[in-house]
């Protein structure tokens, strides 16, 4: 499958290239898109976010293959550029964090994937960088978060200033948080979004993947009680993913913050980085979506740039708060870049996805739900 890496690594690059070329050079401001002036403050801390989300794992990856190694030298210094140019309040590229709730999603965002790239995302930082750094996640986290999935971007933060050494950080905060999040849990792989229900793709674009990342590094007696259980219900839901894709490679519209696009698969590509997939599951089945949803000609504007939208420019698709920052977080699907190509994720030969094999009349087994 060294082909299909070379697709996954030249798409990423096309889609992230302009957040973080704009950013390190301290020209985000004034580069980003957006379709009703001025840029929303928050943009810029949500294109550069829920890009580096994406990117952790093979930004912060030591066994690719060569021909990768200097575009990813090259992206790790504009990550550091960019963290720098975001924190330091100083810059044109500022990325204020009072005055609005939205920082609290994106510095989330942006620590789970610094928390992913490990400590490749950490050492080279200078000490003002992360002293901004670690200023504005004390600020982000004074905002308190809504009743619902938004409880799991507080534990993140929280996180991200444990594993930056600052005292003030609340391990009470973290485990009352993730206590909340789990007695959400409605069964078979679903949790609410506080205590609703809704036809979407939350559970993916953020509950399974930053619930399983909390659990995963971060470490107490009470993250330790649940940590099974989370990775069992997240492969579970990454399953039933795997089953909505179509033989063509579509999947089903549904819900809010839809223009995320592929982002829709953030709990599959993450139970594929972290082999947390079920047996019945393969990982080279989980292929699909990225070819087919990249072939729109407007995804991209005259200048590379994101169009909102489900599949081309569709602007109406977007909810009030989407802005051309928000639509980044497709990036989550492009995790098992961190994987190396020996995996068998790249190495195994492809293989049908559940619905292809289906509709081609092979043997499936078939789906059955869970109880924990």
């Amino acid at each position: 499958m060294t082909d299909e890496r070379t697709y996954w690594l030249d798409t990423m690059q096309r889609i992230a290239s302009p957040v973080l070329h704009s950013l390190a050079n301290e020209t985000l401001h004034s580069d980003l898109p957006t379709e009703t002036p001025p840029l929303k403050p928050s943009a810029l801390l949500e294109a550069f976010g829920r890009t580096i989300c994406g990117l952790g794992p093979w930004l912060g990856a030591t066994d690719i293959p060569e021909n990768e190694k200097a575009v990813q030298a090259e992206f790790l210094d504009l990550y550091y550029r960019g963290l720098a140019n975001g924190m330091r309040p100083e810059s044109r590229d500022y990325m204020p964090i009072v005055g609005d709730h939205q920082p609290l999603v994106d510095m989330a965002f942006l620590a789970d994937g610094i928390l992913r790239g490990g400590d490749r995302m950490i050492d080279d930082m200078p000490e003002d960088v992360q002293d901004d750094f670690l200023y504005a996640l004390q600020l982000t986290a004074q905002i308190k978060p809504y009743e619902s999935n938004w409880v799991l971007f507080s534990v993140l933060v929280e996180i991200m200033r444990w594993k930056l050494d600052d005292p003030a950080y609340s391990q009470q905060k973290i485990d009352t948080l993730l206590q909340k999040m789990m007695q959400w849990y409605r069964g078979d792989g679903i949790y609410g979004d506080g205590q609703d229900v809704h036809v979407d793709y939350y559970n993916s674009y953020v509950i399974h993947p930053l619930l399983v990342d909390a659990v995963t590094y971060y470490s107490d007696a009470y993250t330790r009680s649940i940590r099974d259980v989370v990775y069992q219900r997240a492969a579970r839901y990454a399953a039933s993913l795997e089953r909505v894709i179509s033989p063509e490679g579509t999947f089903p519209v549904l819900g809010r913050s839809i223009t995320y696009r592929f982002g829709a698969f953030h709990a599959l590509a993450q139970a594929v980085w972290q082999h947390n997939l079920p047996e019945n599951v393969a990982p080279s089945q989980v292929t699909a979506v990225i070819q087919r949803t990249a072939t729109a000609t407007d995804m991209f504007d005259a200048n590379g740039w994101l169009n909102i939208g489900f599949y081309g420019n569709q602007p109406t698709m977007g909810e009030g708060y989407i802005n051309h920052g928000s639509v980044y977080l497709c990036n989550t699907v492009f995790l098992p870049l961190g994987l190396p190509v020996s995996d068998p994720f790249w190495a195994d030969p492809a293989k049908d996805w559940t619905a292809k094999a289906i509709y081609g009349n092979a043997p499936v087994p078939r789906d059955e739900p869970v109880n924990y």
